[in-house]
């Protein structure tokens, strides 16, 4: 598994550009979503994106890292900071 599991507050930057909230979706329909926005951000050379899957039931959350353990834009992945949505974001740097 690519994780990282201490990052450094403040090394990523968030913005509405590099950002997609899956909150309240399902898995299935999620996954394209965040294959089509990593598919764009790694074609505009972004360093990271965001994906907000929120808490819930962590369905989302885990469906979304396990999708990303195999995705070749994904070279490694977090949670977020707990300033920055904490186990409910997970950053994606990408490859």
């Amino acid at each position: 598994m690519r994780r990282a599991d201490s990052p450094s507050a403040g090394m990523f930057l968030q913005t509405p550009g590099n950002t997609l909230d899956l909150r309240g979706m399902y898995v299935d329909d999620a996954l394209p979503e965040v294959d089509v926005f990593l598919d764009r951000l790694s074609l505009a050379h972004a360093p990271h994106i965001f994906l907000i899957h929120g808490h819930g039931t962590g369905a989302l959350k885990t469906g979304v890292r396990r999708h990303l353990t195999t995705s070749p834009y994904a070279k490694r992945f977090l949670p977020a900071p707990r300033e920055q949505g904490g186990d409910g974001v997970t950053i994606v740097v990408l490859a």
